[in-house]
């Protein structure tokens, strides 16, 4: 399966604090990936349109630099990992600094007073880290499909591939330093 990987900073493979480099390298084993960070999110388009990936991962945090994701997010229904309990005040942000008051009220309107609503719903699948977390978007979203992506500590396995990115190429591949509860997110992709 091709999958595009999307995150507002660029995956080093090396960066064993970083849980998604871990992920994307068990995931590699079965899938092709291609990354995309805030400097290529532009090539997701051209890419997509010559070979269109079979699904679209966004990583989507309560900050500023997942601003450059929010229009492939709602364009590329894929799945969507919040590293974020809500996403309310860097959108809100955003689209302040944007001067898009109107689209600002139109997204509360529509997310009844919650910036998050729009990707939850545009998603095929939403991944969060904890339980809790999932049982409350789950009773505020009773359509959306909800999993946990609990954060483990062993790898189950010794190697890793760097990961492609018209970017990125050339990362020296590492051992990475979390593993997801034994619980690869690829069982989880919608069929």
């Amino acid at each position: 399966m091709r999958l595009a990987w999307c995150r507002s900073i660029a995956t080093r493979l090396s960066d064993r604090l970083d849980d998604s480099a871990a992920l994307i390298a068990e995931l590699r084993s079965d899938h092709d990936i291609t990354g995309f960070d805030r400097a290529s999110m532009h090539d997701l388009v051209r890419l997509d349109f010559r070979q269109p990936f079979d699904l679209h991962v966004f990583e989507l945090a309560d900050d500023d630099d997942s601003e450059v994701l929010w229009p492939y997010v709602l364009h590329y229904p894929g799945i969507v990992r919040l590293r974020s309990a809500s996403l309310h005040h860097s959108r809100a942000a955003s689209l302040t600094r944007q001067r898009r008051g109107g689209d600002r009220r139109a997204e509360l309107t529509f997310g009844r007073g919650d910036l998050t609503a729009a990707p939850i719903v545009a998603s095929r699948l939403v991944v969060v880290h904890d339980e809790y977390q999932a049982a409350s978007l789950q009773r505020d979203y009773p359509h959306a499909r909800i999993r946990v992506a609990p954060v483990g500590s062993d790898p189950g396995d010794d190697s890793t591939q760097p990961l492609e990115s018209p970017h990125h190429r050339g990362l020296t591949p590492v051992v990475p330093s979390t593993h997801f509860g034994g619980r690869c997110a690829g069982r989880a992709v919608p069929e």
